[in-house]
């Protein structure tokens, strides 16, 4: 065996060995530049388009995506990705602070200045007093503006009440319902476990949905001002409860608006093919996007999977509302058993003092790209008690409407004629599609 003392370096070939090392030196070199290189290189397709970074506003870009298709070459695409990505920027950011009912902002008057001062007249932008007036109209009917569908019977009647399908001035009552849906442990303070809880909701519940004492008022229309005024019982109410909420507040439209809001401004600048998403389920389509599917999700008790799809049309909207968290743990969803029965809760309350508990989900899809309206459809779909309710809640002559419900062990997607004759069940998962009808 030999020691160290017999280890030698040969110098017979140095030369070729240094040349060697020299060669697979700049080899590796060349290939490392060429991977950064291809890094950099952006090919046609779809990209999502991030928000820049804002100091005033540092939580604008939260819960919405814009993601937009494409082409050119590698330099055009990256001049094309800057230019949105500071144009979509703009728009977000202009759209997230005006609907704000809880935070001001230097040189803006939006939601929170409004609810600084109920009842004095300010001017706000023409964008803010447009989904206003919108937004206090559907509070007044109880359904949309332009009801797409004639109801008749003692559901007219109740969705005709002040604020029972969608209510502007149901930022308290949503505070406290959020309030509970985002504990660690909630099902203590449950309505159905709590009775001093119970009781909280109801009055929030029944103090926003009186009509007396809630206006909104456009008070010069070219002077851009306006005023809303609540009852003074109101605030008293919030200081006895030491509930800090805005009086006024787009609650389950909020999403709905901006992605209006934001969609109006990018089309205006010539963005065409693209879509916007929200967390909260919302897509809306641009005026050329018109690709993919959108996709009803189902829950069978243990396993969350697809439950029924429909191809996306150009320009369309799609609102989709859920009862049961995607993951393991997704604030705004439990559940809770009551009487033998497991409720699932969500955050689909706007005026009642008791969380709806039929659906499991529901989606609609409106051609037009409509999608506050499509986002208020589900909003009155999720008012139904029952399944009479629920069979003419899902009437529409112009929108596909579909839903699944609670505890459902036969997998059914119960849709509207619309419907039936687009969305295509998920039938790998066990799902199937059925036309909507009354009580079975």
């Amino acid at each position: 065996m030999k020691d160290e003392s017999d280890i030698y370096l040969s110098e017979k070939h140095l030369p070729l060995r240094t040349i060697a090392f020299v060669v697979a030196f700049v080899v590796a070199v060349g290939a490392f530049a060429a991977g950064i290189s291809a890094l950099g290189r952006k090919q046609e397709g779809y990209h999502v388009i991030t928000p820049l970074p804002d100091e005033t506003a540092p939580l604008y870009g939260s819960g919405v995506s814009f993601t937009c298709y494409l082409r050119g070459s590698s330099a055009e695409i990256k001049q094309a990705t800057n230019a949105l990505r500071r144009d979509y920027s703009a728009a977000l950011k202009r759209a997230y602070i005006l609907l704000d009912a809880e935070h001001t902002y230097e040189g803006y008057v939006n939601l929170a200045s409004l609810n600084a001062v109920p009842g004095e007249t300010l001017a706000v932008d023409p964008a803010l007093a447009a989904v206003l007036r919108d937004a206090y109209a559907r509070t007044l009917s109880g359904q949309e503006a332009e009801p797409a569908v004639s109801l008749t019977g003692s559901l007219l009647e109740e969705q005709r009440r002040f604020g029972t399908g969608y209510n502007l001035f149901a930022g308290p009552l949503c505070a406290e319902w959020n309030s509970i849906l985002m504990l660690e442990e909630p099902q203590p303070f449950d309505p159905l476990c709590d009775a001093a809880e119970t009781e909280r909701l109801a009055r929030l519940g029944a103090a926003v949905s009186n009509p007396a004492g809630f206006s909104f008022t456009v008070v010069d229309e070219a002077a851009g001002t306006v005023r809303f005024t609540v009852p003074d019982t109101l605030p008293a109410l919030l200081r006895e409860l030491e509930l800090d909420a805005p009086l006024l507040d787009l609650n389950l439209l909020h999403d709905a608006y901006e992605l209006r809001l934001i969609a109006d401004t990018l089309r205006a600048q010539g963005y065409g093919e693209g879509y916007l998403t929200t967390d909260s389920g919302l897509t809306l389509n641009l005026s050329a996007q018109g690709s993919g599917a959108y996709c009803l999700y189902g829950f069978d008790g243990a396993d969350v999977t697809p439950a029924a799809t429909a191809a996306v049309t150009v320009g369309s909207a799609f609102s989709q509302f859920r009862s049961f968290p995607y993951g393991e743990r997704e604030y705004g969803f439990y559940t809770v058993e009551a009487d033998g029965h497991i409720v699932a809760r969500h955050p689909y309350l706007s005026s009642m003092e008791n969380p709806p508990a039929l659906l499991a989900s529901s989606c609609v899809i409106d051609g037009s790209g409509d999608v506050v309206g499509a986002c208020h459809r589900n909003i009155l779909l999720w008012r139904a008690a029952d399944r009479d309710a629920l069979a003419l809640c899902l009437q529409d002559g112009t929108r596909v409407v579909a839903c699944t419900l609670q505890g459902d062990a036969d997998k059914l997607v119960y849709a509207n004629d619309k419907g039936m004759a687009v969305l295509a069940a998920a039938e790998e998962y066990g799902w199937r599609c059925c036309a909507a009808t009354g009580n079975r």
